[in-house]
């Protein structure tokens, strides 16, 4: 397919053309129901769009740069076709094609996590910790992100952009039990043999930093090794416990210069901030059904077939009428 007409100016008419035809073409490949993906600089493939939104998206804003192919509206395997709603499981067990039909749902990942960060449509934005300068670290994550899943894993290839690839390579290692190491190697030799510059990362470091904005975070507490303290508060400071002398740290290490110290501490507490969790159940149209389902959808005929049924639950109720009248409330989570 031509496509030299996504070179011209905006304003002409070889243009506004093209931009018709290939609106005809994905609606003929990708649609799902009156929509597809609005390929423009500022949806970036990660809000569906109705015709004539995404006709004026691309007329006022243009295309993605780099969207020469159509990976998202029917040209290649990470086309979108009419999934169903459910992932069916036979014996409790997924089959190998099916745990890659799950990871393949990219561009839906993408549109939740915008949502998240206020990127695409409507979204509150993210009120995560910014910098002195006012920028917000996970938003531009986010767009980063956004150009790894449109660039090529190397010229020609058809197959996977480099965030699908990383996202296959971090389950296969996840699934194999891979050690950190022996995926350094494998990131290596793949940096090797893949054709020019390879655009994969240099290891599992790099690998995690690369989609650290899909992943919820956490917050590292040094703890005493004998369970003693945590180093927080008025301890935040202190280089050993107060209570069994007990050293802070496993190793230091003196830079060159004497100016810096890398100290390894002997015990952490990976502390998980409950709010980000609560909000994540809602980011996604699946799991916010899900999370409204004990409310919503769940059958009421006097037995117990949900914990919403029980005595504890319905007393809750009752005693915080204004919390349970809606159907988002996160008791659940107790």
């Amino acid at each position: 397919m031509d496509k030299s007409w996504m070179d011209h100016a905006r304003h002409t008419k070889t243009y506004i053309e093209g931009v018709k035809q290939f609106i005809q073409f994905a609606f003929t490949n990708s649609a799902r129901g009156s929509k597809i993906l609005c390929p423009c600089k500022i949806c970036v493939n990660c809000a569906w769009k109705e015709s004539s939104v995404v006709y004026e998206h691309l007329v006022c804003d243009g295309f993605l740069e780099g969207y020469k192919k159509w990976l998202y509206h029917g040209e290649g395997p990470l086309c979108l076709p009419q999934r169903c709603e459910t992932v069916k499981f036979q014996n409790d067990e997924v089959e190998d094609e099916d745990i890659f039909e799950v990871l393949d749902e990219i561009p839906e990942m993408l549109e939740d996590i915008g949502h998240e960060f206020g990127e695409v449509g409507d979204g509150g934005g993210n009120d995560g910790d910014l910098r002195e300068d006012g920028s917000d670290p996970n938003i531009e994550a986010f767009h980063q992100l956004l150009d790894d899943a449109g660039q090529q894993l190397y010229p020609g290839c058809t197959s996977f952009s480099k965030l699908h690839f990383v996202v296959r390579l971090l389950h296969t290692k996840f699934l194999g039990g891979w050690s950190d190491k022996s995926f350094n190697i494998l990131l290596e030799l793949l940096n090797k043999a893949f054709p020019g510059d390879s655009p994969l990362p240099k290891n599992f470091h790099e690998a995690k930093k690369m989609i650290k904005c899909l992943g919820l975070g956490y917050v590292n507490i040094h703890a005493c090794e004998n369970d003693c303290i945590l180093f927080r508060k008025q301890y935040a400071n202190a280089d050993q416990c107060p209570i069994c002398k007990t050293s802070r740290w496993k190793s230091e290490k003196k830079s060159l210069d004497g100016k810096r110290v890398h100290q390894v501490p002997r015990k952490v507490l990976r502390y998980f901030p409950i709010k980000k969790r609560l909000q994540r159940l809602f980011i996604s149209k699946k799991s916010a059904t899900d999370a409204r389902w004990h409310d919503e959808g769940r059958i009421r005929d006097g037995l117990v077939r949900h914990p919403a049924d029980s005595p504890a639950w319905k007393h809750f109720d009752v005693t915080h009428p204004k919390f349970a009248e809606d159907s988002r409330n996160m008791s659940i989570s107790a």
